[in-house]
């Protein structure tokens, strides 16, 4: 789930530089503070995520805000998409959240739940013009650094193993808040 997650924020970020490129705007990436790696238990771990998305909403909402404001109504068609995008978010880790309280205390349940969690599949969403896809992991490892150029863009985010354990494997775009 977190993997297909983690290409969706990659095309995320994609579709604002790509944006900003299109407007003759500079695209500056900065480094992220460090974010929490563990949890307690895997519905813990999605609740932090639904709290993030709600965060994320907040800003977009803010960014909407502004071109509103900036009568730009370029940007208000751009920045729709991803409104619309951050209600599907919210939802998806709300879902998650109800899955994991159905099974919580059932190794079997989260044992199926991970196997069904595993057929996400990734597709790039309809504002990017490239075909790029999500580059996979190596066999027998998640990701790490070295996969990416730019890992200053990425948090942490976890994995939820068979046993059930949640380890830290993948990294997520986090978006910064306007200035």
């Amino acid at each position: 789930w977190f993997y297909v997650q983690f290409c969706e924020e990659q095309a995320h970020a994609r579709i604002f530089m790509n944006y900003i490129n299109s407007r003759d705007a500079k695209v500056e990436l900065k480094p992220i503070d460090e974010v929490p790696t563990t949890w307690d238990s895997a519905l813990d771990m999605f609740k932090e995520t639904l709290n993030h998305e709600r965060k994320v909403t907040a800003l977009i909402n803010n960014l909407a805000f502004i071109a509103n404001e900036d009568r730009d109504f370029a940007s208000i068609n751009r920045i729709n998409w991803f409104i619309d995008e951050q209600v599907e978010e919210e939802e998806s880790a709300r879902d998650m959240i109800q899955a994991f309280e159905a099974v919580e205390g059932n190794k079997y349940g989260i044992y199926m739940l991970d196997k069904e969690l595993a057929t996400r599949t990734y597709t790039d969403p309809s504002p990017l013009q490239t075909g790029a896809e999500c580059p996979l992991p190596s066999p027998g490892r998640g990701f790490c650094a070295e996969d990416f150029s730019a890992q200053y863009l990425y948090i942490q985010v976890p994995y939820v193993c068979r046993t059930g354990s949640v380890q830290p494997h993948i990294r997520r775009l986090l978006l910064s808040p306007p200035q």
